[in-house]
């Protein structure tokens, strides 16, 4: 599983087939993100800041529920 480094995101979680991005947050909240784009997840990995680009691109972009960790 590919690392993050962030201060928001614990580790980040894709179902290709799915198009389902899950993310693990520090403090224990996870969500999943649907309909994300491979190509958005590969971004989120090689983003400077992980939880900026979360904010800017992913955050208010796609349908979430909350999911159970």
């Amino acid at each position: 599983m590919p690392t993050i480094e962030s201060s928001l995101i614990e580790f980040a979680e894709y179902d290709a087939e799915l198009s389902v991005l899950v993310l693990y947050l520090v403090g224990g909240r996870v969500y999943k993100y649907f309909d994300v784009p491979s190509g958005v997840y590969s971004d989120l990995l090689a983003a400077d800041s992980a939880g900026s680009f979360f904010n800017r691109k992913i955050k208010n972009e796609y349908r979430f529920e909350n999911a159970a960790r």
